[in-house]
C-alpha cells in the first residue's frame, strides 16, 4: 500500500512522538523534522508507509543514537499476556471451532500497538479479549484458510508486536493440531522497531515450542522487500501459506497480491480500513 495524503501528518506526528520519547531537545526535534521533511518529496507517493517509518528511525538515530525505547513496555506486555495464556487456551479448547476462535484472539491482540496507541492499557485490552468483548470476525476467509492449511507443508508467520506473541503462539498451537507440518517459521525483527517482537520476546512467550524462530532485517514496522536476505527470500518462496500480522506488514506486502498471504490485523486508521474494505 503506497503512502496516501492522510499518511503525511500521521508520519510527522509519529516523528515528534518518537523524538519526545527519546527526550529530544527542541533543537534536536528541529533537526529530525527537517530531515524527514527533506525526505518526503523524494519518496511520496511511490513508497510504502513503513519505508517512511524507517527513515524516521534513521533520522532519530543519526541525531540521538540507537535505543530500544519500548523495551520495558514489550516485557510488561509479554508478562501480562502470559498470565492469561492458560485461560485463553482452555477457552479455545472448549470451543466448537477452536481454530476460528484462535484466529479471532490473535487478530484482536493486534491492539497491543504502542506505535498506534501511545497510551494503551495492555491489561485492560487483553481483559476485553479474554472476555470475548470487542472481537469481530471481520473479513478473514476462514474456509479458504483451513483448506489451504490441509494442503500445506511450510507455514510462514510474520509477527508484529510483543505481547500479542502469546496469542500467536496459541494460534500456531491450534494450527499444529490439524496435521504434521514440515516447517513452521515465526519471523521477528533483528533490531528494535517500535514495540515489534524480537527473538527474545518470541522465546519468552514460548514460540520456540511450536515454531522455528527466525530473524529478518527490516528497520521498519513491516517487511521492506529490499531488506530481505537471500535466506529469507528462499523461506518465503518455499512457504505454502503466509500469515501476516499487523498494519505494517499489510502496508509492506499488500501490493504483492500473493494469494498465499492471509492478513491478520486490526485496522487502526481510516486509510487502512478503506484499503481492506
Amino acid at each position: 500500500m503506497k503512502i496516501k495524503p492522510d499518511c503525511i501528518p500521521c508520519l510527522i506526528n509519529m516523528t515528534l512522538r518518537m523524538a519526545r520519547l527519546r527526550k529530544a531537545s527542541q533543537k534536536q526535534e528541529e533537526i529530525i523534522i527537517k530531515k524527514i521533511l527533506n525526505k518526503l518529496p523524494k519518496i511520496y507517493p511511490t513508497a510504502v508507509p513503513p519505508f517512511m517509518a524507517k527513515e524516521i528511525y534513521v533520522a532519530i538515530e543519526e541525531v540521538m543514537g540507537p535505543k530500544d525505547i519500548y523495551l520495558n513496555e514489550k516485557r510488561k506486555s509479554n508478562k501480562i499476556a502470559l498470565k492469561y495464556y492458560p485461560k485463553i487456551r482452555k477457552d479455545i479448547e472448549r470451543s466448537k471451532n477452536g481454530l476460528l476462535k484462535a484466529i479471532k484472539f490473535s487478530a484482536a491482540a493486534n491492539v497491543i500497538d504502542f506505535g498506534a496507541y501511545a497510551n494503551i492499557q495492555v491489561i485492560k485490552e487483553i481483559d476485553k479479549i479474554v472476555k470475548n468483548k470487542n472481537i469481530k470476525t471481520g473479513l478473514f476467509q476462514i474456509n479458504k484458510f483451513r483448506k489451504l492449511l490441509k494442503n500445506s507443508q511450510n507455514i510462514l508467520f510474520l509477527a508484529d508486536n510483543a505481547g500479542e506473541t502469546v496469542f500467536d503462539r496459541i494460534l500456531l498451537e491450534n494450527i499444529s493440531k490439524i496435521k504434521i507440518f514440515e516447517n513452521i517459521y515465526y519471523v521477528v525483527k533483528n533490531k528494535p522497531v517500535l514495540n515489534d517482537a524480537l527473538s527474545e520476546d518470541a522465546y519468552f512467550c514460548g514460540l520456540h515450542n511450536v515454531a522455528k524462530i527466525i530473524k529478518v532485517n527490516s528497520p521498519a514496522p513491516g517487511l521492506l522487500l529490499d531488506h530481505w536476505s537471500k535466506k529469507f527470500k528462499e523461506i518465503y518462496k518455499k512457504a505454502d501459506i503466509i500469515i501476516s500480522k499487523g498494519q505494517g506488514n499489510y502496508e509492506s506486502l499488500s501490493e504483492l497480491h500473493d494469494k498465499r498471504i492471509f492478513f491478520l490485523l486490526r485496522a487502526k486508521c481510516p486509510v487502512i480500513a478503506d484499503s481492506i474494505g
